[in-house]
């Protein structure tokens, strides 16, 4: 924590003298100002300014996403609900692959609701959106939403009609349809876009600076919502990285702030990134098994969900979390973990 004051800051001050003591740990500055400053020498080399400390940094920040395709369905991310609740080091492992592959199956969760309360008391707080803390999906007699359905839902990012989407998602399964359907489908979106970018750089500036308006209204729970969001489908940070994907159709306004010229465009831009999204080249289906918790980054991955027939045979309890939080609990376990 800095005590100095912005205010008693001097700019002009440079090092008089400099000394190497305790057998080199620790490095003593006299600077022109008469102020004597030591510095632990490992403190001073984890910050200085060169490519190999910042990398190191970053990593500690948030580490670089691995990439993948339809070769992941061969070996899933995967974890045990009994041992997350139990084992610091294979929370921390399951943390990671979320961290870096988006996406973790957890598995031998009992099939019961409440069990992703019990999971974030060992991770995060629940995010709580307008559809509560955590929400019931199911097929609805009245459904606001294409979730509470049986019907396909095509692939998708969650709630970008929020201007802070939700960050990660959890679905788990307390009952799966045991017919055919159901199957859930998720594609790495970053690796999409980051392909889409290659191959396509004119439709891909289109869909990185053209907003949309991603519009939710209804009740849940006996309170009316009306949220609206700005936000193009593409959206990149400020060294030009991708930083979230936000792909909606059902949620996508009919409201569209363009200059009318610009419409056939971006409309061309969207099909050919949706057609990429659904190709079987990076488009992976997973059932989930009574007891899954399927948990993927909300800003990264867009997931869909294949029709099936028979109403109310298949029941998830869903709910959030926000990245500030997981990264928080991931860093505490490895400097934790590192000091045993």
């Amino acid at each position: 924590m800095r005590k100095l004051l912005v205010e008693d800051l001097q700019l002009g001050v440079s090092p008089s003298d400099i000394q190497v003591v305790d057998s080199g740990r620790v490095i003593e500055v006299l600077w022109s100002d008469g102020h004597l400053a030591t510095y632990p020498a490992t403190w001073l080399h984890q910050r200085a300014f060169n490519t190999h400390k910042r990398d190191l940094r970053n990593n500690t920040v948030r580490s670089k996403p691995t990439l993948w395709g339809k070769e992941l369905l061969e070996n899933l991310p995967r974890a045990s609900f009994p041992e997350l609740l139990q084992d610091d080091s294979a929370l921390l492992q399951f943390l990671q692959q979320l961290e870096s592959h988006g996406l973790v199956v957890v598995s031998d969760t009992p099939t019961k609701l409440g069990q992703l309360h019990r999971l974030s008391d060992r991770v995060a707080y629940l995010s709580r959106s307008h559809y509560g803390e955590t929400f019931i999906v199911e097929s609805k007699n009245d459904p606001i939403n294409l979730a509470y359905t049986a019907a396909k839902l095509e692939m998708h990012s969650d709630i970008p009609s929020r201007k802070y989407k939700p960050c990660i998602q959890m679905l788990h399964c307390i009952r799966q349809f045991h017919g055919e359907g159901g199957d859930n489908q998720l594609t790495d979106g970053f690796q999409v876009s980051h392909n889409f970018r290659t191959l396509h750089p004119d439709k891909f500036h289109i869909l990185a600076t053209t907003p949309v308006d991603f519009i939710d209204i209804g009740v849940e729970d006996g309170r009316d919502f009306f949220l609206v969001n700005h936000d193009p489908m593409i959206r990149l940070d400020i060294n030009g990285q991708i930083q979230s994907v936000n792909f909606n159709q059902f949620s996508r306004d009919s409201y569209f702030r363009v200059p009318v010229e610009e419409v056939a465009g971006w409309y061309d831009a969207m099909k050919t990134f949706r057609d990429m999204v659904n190709d079987n080249q990076y488009c992976i289906e997973y059932k989930m098994k009574d007891g899954d918790i399927l948990v993927f980054d909300n800003f990264r991955l867009l997931h869909g969900r294949k029709a099936y027939t028979i109403e109310g045979e298949r029941v998830l309890e869903g709910g959030y979390w926000e990245w500030d939080d997981v990264l928080s609990r991931r860093r505490v376990l490895q400097a934790k973990l590192s000091n045993e």
